[in-house]
C-alpha cells in the first residue's frame, strides 16, 4: 500500500523547516498503517522541501526500494506509492538513453525516467500511482497522479512558521494530523456524496483539502499550475472501417499484452472474482500465461438488498470451471 507525505515551501525558508519536520513526522505517524518495510525522512538542502515515505516492499525487498529516493547527482528526490507494472520495459530503454543504474524496483524507474524524459515520462508508464518529485535545482516539486486516479493525493495549502506552502498526503486523516487544517465539512461535496456515492476530484468531504486530479501534473514553487498528461480523447482507436472479428481480435491482444505486464513478477497472485465477464476473462488469461493454477477471491453478502446483488454463487461456478483454488468472504449487513 505503501504512504506519503510531506511539506513543500513556496520559496525557501531554512527558520521553518524545524518545525516543518515536526509537523510531517506528526502525519506520518497518522499513517503507520500503510507501510512497516521502512520509513524514512527527507529535508532538503535547499531548506524547501520535507518528504516522507511508508513502505509495504511488492516488487522488491531490498534497500534498492527505499524512499524518499534520491538520483545520484543530487537533483531529483521522489515519493512514490503505486506500482509501475511496464517498469522491466522502461529500464531497458533507460539504459539505451545511456543511463548507467542497476534498476531493481519501478520507483528507480519512475525517478531516473523523470530525469531524463521530464513530464513525458508519465505517457509512457502503464500502472497505478501516485507521487510527489522534488527538483532542487529549479526548486519545484511535481505532484502526479496516474491517468485513471488509481491511487489518491491530497493536498492543502497550509502555513508554518510564517511561511505558506503546501501539505500533502496518501490520506486525509494524516492532513488533519497535522494540525494546521480546520475540521470543517466541505458541504458541496457532501451534496455530490449522496446524490452520486462519491466525491470527484479535486473536492473532498474536508474544506481546504483538495485531491489532485486523475492524469495530471501540478507542479509547485513560487507559483501553482498544472497540466494534463494524458486524455482519453486523444487515445488512437486503429481505423474505423472493418469487421467485428477484426475488432474482437484485436481487443484480446491487447488484452493479453496488458496481463502479461501484470504477471511478470515473482510473486504469489491473485484474481479478485465477480460474476462479471472481464474478471472470468481476467482469471483465464492469467491462468494461461503462468501456466499453473491461480487463487481466486470474491465478497458476497449474506443480506443482499436492492442495490447490492450477491454474485458469490456464479464466482463459485466460475472458479470451479477453471479448477482454480477459491476463497470466499461473506458480508452482512445493509448498504
Amino acid at each position: 500500500m505503501c504512504g506519503l507525505v510531506g511539506f513543500i515551501a513556496r520559496a525557501q525558508a531554512p527558520q521553518a523547516m524545524v518545525q516543518a519536520e515536526r509537523v510531517v513526522r506528526s502525519m506520518f505517524e497518522a499513517m503507520r498503517h500503510r507501510g512497516t518495510d521502512g520509513e524514512r525522512v527527507f529535508v532538503s538542502s535547499s531548506s524547501q522541501a520535507v518528504l516522507a515515505h511508508r513502505r509495504l516492499a511488492i516488487v522488491s525487498q531490498e534497500e534498492h526500494g527505499i524512499q524518499p529516493m534520491t538520483t545520484h547527482d543530487g537533483r531529483y528526490t521522489i515519493v512514490f506509492h503505486g506500482e509501475i507494472y511496464n517498469y522491466k520495459n522502461l529500464a531497458q530503454e533507460l539504459k539505451a538513453a545511456g543511463v548507467q543504474q542497476p534498476f531493481a524496483t519501478d520507483t528507480q524507474v519512475l525517478l531516473y525516467g523523470f530525469a531524463v524524459w521530464g513530464v513525458a515520462v508519465f505517457r509512457r508508464v502503464r500502472g497505478g500511482f501516485a507521487c510527489v518529485i522534488w527538483d532542487n535545482e529549479r526548486q519545484k516539486a511535481f505532484f502526479v497522479r496516474d491517468e485513471f486516479g488509481i491511487k489518491p493525493l491530497y493536498w492543502a495549502p497550509a502555513v508554518i512558521d510564517g511561511v505558506a506552502g503546501i501539505l500533502f498526503s496518501s490520506e486525509i486523516k494524516s492532513l488533519l494530523a497535522s494540525g494546521l487544517i480546520a475540521r470543517k465539512i466541505n458541504y458541496s461535496a457532501l451534496s455530490d456524496y449522496l446524490q452520486y456515492a462519491a466525491v470527484h476530484a479535486p473536492n473532498t468531504l474536508v474544506e481546504g483539502v483538495s485531491s489532485l486530479e486523475p492524469a495530471t501534473v501540478m507542479t509547485v514553487g513560487e507559483d501553482i499550475s498544472s497540466e494534463e498528461f494524458w486524455d482519453i480523447a486523444h487515445v488512437q482507436t486503429g481505423a474505423t472501417d472493418g469487421y467485428f472479428h477484426d475488432y474482437a481480435q484485436s481487443v484480446r491482444e491487447e488484452f493479453i499484452q496488458i496481463c502479461e505486464l501484470y504477471t511478470d513478477i515473482n510473486l504469489d497472485l491473485g484474481v479478485f472474482l465477480s460474476g462479471g465477464i472481464d474478471s472470468t476473462a481476467l482469471l483465464g488469461i492469467t491462468k494461461k500465461l503462468l501456466g499453473r493454477s491461480v487463487q481466486t477471491f470474491s465478497l458476497g453478502f449474506a443480506s443482499p438488498t436492492s442495490s447490492v446483488v450477491d454474485e458469490s454463487a456464479l464466482a463459485q461456478k466460475t472458479a470451479q470451471s477453471f479448477g482454480v483454488e477459491h476463497r470466499e468472504i461473506m458480508v452482512d449487513g445493509y448498504m
